[in-house]
């Protein structure tokens, strides 16, 4: 049975011409989209300059997101939920928010805009720290690994 909320909900993603489910990965987290909402799970990895290898290390990621988003959107960032397994133990963590449209302009999405440094800024050799980052981290992972 499909509530009333439900249903306009649906109505909405199809007018909008967004899906009413979809994932999103990034390096360090995978956003699940459903209706009007997105949830986003930390990935269990460490890159050097963020580690995520404990469900601890991941409940705090979520939090101190949830804490610093709220402060500049706090009618998106909804706050941190539980993940339980089948027996009920809480098995993870997850960012709750309500979904933007791409149309928006408030989040970019992988149709509309790119994550990474400007087209001019790679042409001139450039890229953000972050991207910086991840490349020494790789470079050092494959020296340890004695490949190139």
């Amino acid at each position: 049975m499909v509530t009333m909320a439900e249903r306009d909900g649906l109505m909405l993603a199809q007018l909008v011409h967004e899906p009413y489910v979809d994932v999103s990965e990034t390096h360090s987290a995978v956003v699940f989209f459903a209706g009007d909402r997105a949830y986003k799970l930390k990935e269990p990895v460490n890159l050097g300059f963020l580690d995520f290898s404990t469900p601890e290390a991941r409940a705090a990621a979520c939090q101190r997101e949830a804490e610093l988003n709220r402060r500049f959107a706090p009618d998106v960032y909804l706050g941190v939920m539980e993940v339980r397994d089948p027996a009920g133990r809480v098995c993870d963590h997850l960012v709750a928010m309500r979904r933007m449209s791409p149309a928006s302009g408030f989040l970019p999405s992988s149709r509309h805009a790119s994550l990474s440094a400007p087209r001019s800024a790679r042409s001139r050799g450039c890229s953000p720290p972050s991207m910086r980052r991840r490349r020494a981290a790789r470079r050092s992972a494959s020296r340890a690994a004695g490949t190139r």
